[in-house]
Order: structure tokens, then C-alpha cells, then sequence
């Protein structure tokens, strides 16, 4: 018997209104066909708003825009296929239609068990390499500790961009009317500056989509497909680091997000609360102001490879990216690339988050060739 067939929906509302992650909503609306029923016929009775405000993404910058997105993107393939250009229409308290919303329940689970899954997949083989090629230069074991919020932030945000642009690559692709489709698919940096990613800052824009770059590598080692061209022309992924990529490869795009049944069977978690804006939390790359603002590992290895290269040429293995993207370099924050030995602090008396305090290091030529050569080992390279 269904638990909640007899409650009234006011009474399921508040139920809602207290799941804190999408995955979870999804699990009551497969176990309960009262509420399914609800959303269904009666989408007034929890809409998008509510969704964002009482779930994990709200205090993640950029993410509920792009939800937002995505929804407008499925709304106008239902009035496509249906030939109803109401089909969406909604008062102000309505703003989508009950098919819109239950997508975007399944779309927003889906991304969570994305997320769950990348982020130990990157870890794993993060701890390997360090283990494997920097035993002697780890400063701490917390290069293997849980996940941070900014780090969870970043792996989320990236899920999101991609499933945005690959629904804008399906739009394309069955000729929707929708004006700024075309265009938007054939450029990353067209679609990067549409859709506001570190615009008008063009490095920081760039910086970002390597975190977009290390997600999308990582979904297809899990067994998906991404294409790294347009729709008419395939490319491999991208070797180049930032700077040496061509800025006319567009973003990945993946025609199925559904995961093959060997990597369906993983743990599912929550993300945590946005933690509070701390001196700690601002020293370590764990606080974030906007979306604009990229990870510092992406800003320390392109300056480490920018210093090394006014030396003397830099081995071109350190500036070939499939590897480290599928590390989690460019989503780690700072305090677990420096326990793993791959930054250092050159600024006073730093609070760390195993409440001590680490040290500035002087910087000179040999430290950062002694850097260069731990990024190199951590690729097996020494």
C-alpha cells in the first residue's frame, strides 16, 4: 500500500519541500504513485522555484540559471513535438508544465549520480598517482580526504554546462526555431560568452571550460560517448592545454547521459551545505564569490608552466591534458593539491584546515623546477 495515499497534498508538499537533494525526490516519486500523481496533474503544487529553494542547488552560483536553462530547453522541444505552442504556458505561479518538471527532477538526479560517481572516479585515481609517483613530496594525508564543497561545486557546475549545451546540440540538430542555437553550438567561445562563463575576462572564461574539459573526459572513461567536434565532423579530445587549444573546437557534446549498468552501482550522496566564507576556507581555494571564479590549481599550473617556459623550453608532456584532467587537477581545491605536494604557499603564516599552519616557501628557479618536476612525476613521468 502507498504510505502516502491518504495524506493530503498540502501535507505532501512540506514533504517535498524537506528532501534536500533530487535523487531523493526521484526515489519517492518511483515508490509513491499518489505523489507522482500529484506533480503531475497539479504542477502548481511544487514548481521550479520551489524545487531550487529547498534543494542543494541553490547555493551553488551559476547552477540555477542554468537549471533554469535546461527546463526552457525541453519546454520548447515539448511545443515542438506536440505542435501546442501552449503547451508550456503558465501563470505566474505555474511557470512550467508538470512534464517539464518531472524532467527536471529525473535530469537533476541523474546529474547527482554523475556527480557521485566522477568525483570518487578522479579521486581514486588522483590518490593512485601520488602514491604511486610522489611519496616522497606529500605534505599531508588529506591529498586523499573527502570532497569539499567547492570541489562538489565544481563537478556539479560542469554536469550542468554539459548537459545545457548537448540539449542546445539536440535543438540544433532537429531544427527547432530557436534563434540563437546555431550559432551558439559551433564555437566554445560563443557559447561561453553567451551563456556568461568568466565574460568578460577571457582567461578566467578559458580556465573554467578545463574544468568542463576534466568532467567530460571523466564521464567517458565511465563509458559514455562525448564528441569533441561538430555534429557533422568528429574530433578527438583535445591534447593541448589551454592556451595551445584552438579556440573553434567547441564544448563536448554527449547525445546520452545514461551510464552503462557496470557504473550504475555506486554510492549517492547529498552535497554539503555552502560552508561559510572563512579565512581558512578563502586561503584554500574552498570559497567561492561567483561563477566566475576558476580554481586556483587551473591558475598555478598555467603560471608554473609560463614560468618554466622564460627558462628554458618545458617538456611537452606537462602541457599534454587528457592525464591530468582525468586526475581532477583542475577540480581540486588548493589544500589537497599542496597535501599532495603540487602547490606551495608563498604568503605568511597560512591557517590550514587541519587547524594548523603552514609555512611561505621561498620561490626561486630551483623550487620551481623542483614543482615542474613533480607535475611531470605525477603523470608517471620522471
Amino acid at each position: 500500500m502507498d504510505p502516502f495515499q491518504r495524506l493530503p497534498v498540502e501535507i505532501i508538499q512540506s514533504i517535498v519541500q524537506y528532501i534536500p537533494d533530487f535523487v531523493g525526490l526521484e526515489s519517492l516519486l518511483l515508490v509513491s504513485a499518489r505523489v507522482k500523481a500529484i506533480f503531475h496533474h497539479d504542477p502548481c503544487v511544487v514548481d521550479l522555484d520551489d524545487l531550487l529553494a529547498s534543494t542543494y542547488i541553490l547555493g551553488m552560483p551559476d547552477i540555477p540559471r542554468i537549471f533554469r536553462q535546461v527546463a526552457l530547453v525541453h519546454s520548447q522541444s515539448i511545443r515542438s513535438s506536440s505542435g501546442d505552442d501552449n503547451n508550456d504556458s503558465a501563470s505566474e505561479n505555474c511557470p512550467v508544465s508538470s512534464a517539464t518538471l518531472l524532467y527536471m527532477i529525473h535530469i537533476a538526479a541523474q546529474i547527482q549520480r554523475q556527480a557521485c560517481i566522477c568525483l570518487p572516479t578522479m579521486r581514486h585515481k588522483f590518490c593512485t598517482a601520488v602514491e604511486t609517483h610522489l611519496a616522497a613530496s606529500i605534505e599531508t594525508e588529506d591529498f586523499a580526504g573527502p570532497f569539499s564543497w567547492v570541489e562538489e561545486y565544481r563537478t556539479y557546475w560542469a554536469l550542468w554546462h554539459l548537459r545545457h549545451y548537448s540539449d542546445l546540440q539536440k535543438l540544433a540538430r532537429d531544427h527547432i526555431n530557436s534563434p540563437d542555437n546555431i550559432s551558439i553550438v559551433k564555437r566554445l567561445k560563443t557559447y561561453a560568452s553567451w551563456n556568461g562563463l568568466g565574460a568578460p575576462v577571457v582567461d578566467v572564461l578559458l580556465h573554467r571550460v578545463e574544468e568542463i574539459w576534466s568532467i567530460a573526459a571523466t564521464l567517458t572513461d565511465l563509458g559514455l560517448h562525448a564528441s569533441y567536434g561538430s555534429l557533422a565532423r568528429q574530433q578527438e579530445e583535445p591534447r593541448q592545454d589551454r592556451q595551445g587549444r584552438p579556440s573553434r573546437i567547441p564544448m563536448p557534446l554527449f547525445t546520452s547521459f545514461k551510464f552503462p549498468p557496470r557504473a550504475i552501482d555506486h554510492p549517492v550522496w547529498c552535497p554539503p551545505p555552502v560552508p561559510d566564507n572563512t579565512a581558512v576556507d578563502r586561503a584554500w581555494d574552498r570559497a567561492v564569490r561567483t561563477s566566475e571564479d576558476a580554481s586556483r590549481g587551473s591558475f598555478f599550473y598555467q603560471q608554473l608552466v609560463n614560468i618554466v617556459k622564460a627558462f628554458r623550453p618545458a617538456d611537452p608532456a606537462i602541457q599534454d591534458m587528457p592525464l591530468y584532467r582525468r586526475l581532477g587537477v583542475f577540480i581540486w581545491d588548493s589544500w589537497r593539491l599542496y597535501s599532495a605536494g603540487l602547490e606551495f604557499i608563498t604568503t605568511g603564516n597560512t591557517p590550514a584546515p587541519n587547524g594548523g599552519f603552514v609555512q611561505s616557501k621561498h620561490i626561486d628557479q630551483e623550487t620551481i623546477y623542483d614543482m615542474h618536476a613533480r607535475w611531470l612525476a605525477l603523470r608517471g613521468k620522471n
